[in-house]
């Protein structure tokens, strides 16, 4: 029997769109075809003929957490492939493929997303923005207040997440 929970499970559900006994957008037969090539398992001759819903939640309850995390992503995949991931699936997708991970034995390192990786490389302190404020004020030359300018402004947007360029 695979590890999931019941809330794990119905985050498999609501994703695979479980709900009136379909899974995905699978015929009977190629819902077969995709099970054997998942599991090695002619999932109609294992069980009585059943709804492809039923199917799957019995072949969780009944294999092993590697055989059913491997099938799981594997309609993960069908499903981001085939299908799309629409945007308010998006969480739930993403907890599936950790629950799908988490039964194989992968060990999933959480990735900062880019503006979270440069906002912590580059921490602007707000004593230094008074600071640069202040010797722009004091910069007579205009073509040195620019560059210093630059400099601000390359701080400030990085600060704000707006994704600025260096000078080219």
């Amino acid at each position: 029997m695979a590890n999931l929970s019941f809330t794990e499970q119905k985050y498999f559900e609501k994703i695979f769109e479980m709900g009136g006994g379909y899974v995905l957008d699978f015929s009977n037969t190629d819902f077969q075809r995709f099970v054997f090539d998942s599991l090695q398992i002619d999932v109609y001759e294992k069980y009585n003929y059943a709804s492809k819903a039923k199917l799957l939640r019995k072949l969780i309850k009944d294999f092993n957490d590697k055989q059913v995390g491997k099938l799981l992503l594997e309609l993960l995949k069908y499903k981001q492939t085939h299908l799309g991931i629409k945007e308010d699936e998006k969480k739930a997708f993403n907890k599936c493929v950790d629950i799908g991970n988490r039964l194989v034995g992968k060990k999933t390192k959480k990735v900062k997303n880019k503006s979270e990786e440069r906002r912590n490389k580059n921490k602007f302190d707000f004593a230094k923005f008074s600071n640069l404020l202040n010797e722009l004020k004091e910069i007579n030359s205009p073509q040195k207040r620019g560059y210093k300018f630059e400099k601000f402004l390359y701080k400030l947007f990085l600060e704000n997440d707006l994704d600025p360029k260096k000078k080219f």
